[in-house]
């Protein structure tokens, strides 16, 4: 298993709690901040799920995106679908799509269901 933090500020603090706490038993912890994965850093996302995707060694069943708590997930789930448009993929900025290595298999969101309505 794999595991991609997102977070937002410039100091990844969930990252280092999953990388100092063990609770995640993980061969690779990438964290990414600065940025959302759902919209600005949504390219570096799929660079960082090909590269791990391409490793030989170790080989990754499932990779887990721990995104940041204002991600849109939708956008995020958008990334895994295929393109049907009739254009040119080779021309496109990531010529290899997600869709081509991986599939989503389960969207998970944590809500805070005691603020939520005065949100």
């Amino acid at each position: 298993c794999a595991v991609i933090v997102n977070d937002m500020a410039e100091l990844n603090i969930d990252g280092d709690l999953i990388e100092s706490t063990g609770l995640v038993q993980s061969e690779e912890v990438v964290t990414m901040q600065n940025g959302c994965v759902c919209c600005n850093l949504s390219g570096d996302l799929v660079d960082q799920m090909t590269k791990l995707a391409k490793q030989q060694k170790p080989k990754f069943d499932y990779m887990i995106i721990e995104a940041s708590g204002v991600s849109e997930p939708a956008a995020i789930a958008a990334l895994f679908e295929e393109c049907d448009e009739d254009h040119d993929h080779t021309s496109d900025e990531h010529e290899v799509a997600l869709s081509d290595f991986t599939k989503l298999d389960t969207l998970v969101t944590v809500v805070d269901s005691a603020q939520f309505f005065q949100n």
